[in-house]
């Protein structure tokens, strides 16, 4: 395999990490921020946040809401 795709490869893996860790963190942060005091539940560990956040992906479908990229194929945000 040719160097540059072995970048390419490295630099894509390690934005999509970058990327699920901010989600987590975002979970982490605003779980901790609003539910312990409205409802008295406990506050999250980042592991837990980090299941919360697939177990949400599983249930609702994860990404279904964002227009789709592949051509040819129209989307209610697509101009005509």
């Amino acid at each position: 395999m040719n160097k540059k795709w072995v970048v390419r490869l490295f630099s894509i893996a390690l934005t999509i990490l970058i990327v699920v860790a901010g989600f987590g963190a975002a979970v982490l942060y605003s779980w901790n921020a609003a539910v312990p005091d409205v409802f008295g539940l406990p506050p999250l560990s980042y592991g837990q946040a980090m299941c919360l956040l697939c177990l949400t992906w599983i249930l609702f479908g994860s990404w279904r809401g964002l227009p789709t990229w592949r051509p040819g194929v129209k989307t209610a945000t697509t101009p005509n």
